[in-house]
């Protein structure tokens, strides 16, 4: 199912402003390994709340150093912006790329940055599986409340 392990939250401040998710990169429901083709990236995409959703996409490298964009057939060709634009122009979709590598922490500049753009617009952060790595570096002013 796409997008894989969707979950609203509510922002500490004006939560009815706000609206806010998290959800696994685009395939990640078909595993872990493997391209994934561009059907289940339009999945993903149409199943995101919008229109006119902005994605705040963590996805950088594995610990291998291995993109994590390279599971895609845009990977050296355009960026997730360009592809969104290109199959998905109707949708306004907006990209806000802020990299990060699996397995460590995200830096206290990321951070503050993701919480500026947060607060900028309605987002959907496309993180990979590990969504541990964007939790540990926030503190509870970071995190929003879950939405149950």
């Amino acid at each position: 199912m796409e997008p894989f392990k969707v979950r609203r939250w509510r922002l500490s401040t004006r939560a009815d402003l706000i609206p806010f998710f998290t959800c696994a990169r685009p395939g990640r429901s078909k595993g872990r390994f493997g391209n994934i083709a561009d059907l289940i990236v339009d999945k993903w995409v149409n199943g995101l709340p919008g229109p006119k959703t902005a994605i705040i996409s963590l996805l950088g490298n594995k610990s291998s150093g291995t993109s994590e964009y390279s599971f895609y057939s845009f990977h050296g060709k355009s960026s997730f912006q360009e592809w969104l634009a290109n199959r998905h122009a109707a949708l306004q979709i907006s990209v806000y790329e802020h990299p990060t590598t699996d397995g460590r922490k995200v830096p206290a500049e990321t951070l503050d940055s993701i919480g500026l753009d947060i607060r900028s617009f309605w987002w959907i952060l496309a993180a990979s599986s590990d969504r541990t790595k964007f939790a540990k570096g926030w503190d509870s002013s970071r995190i929003p409340a879950k939405f149950d």
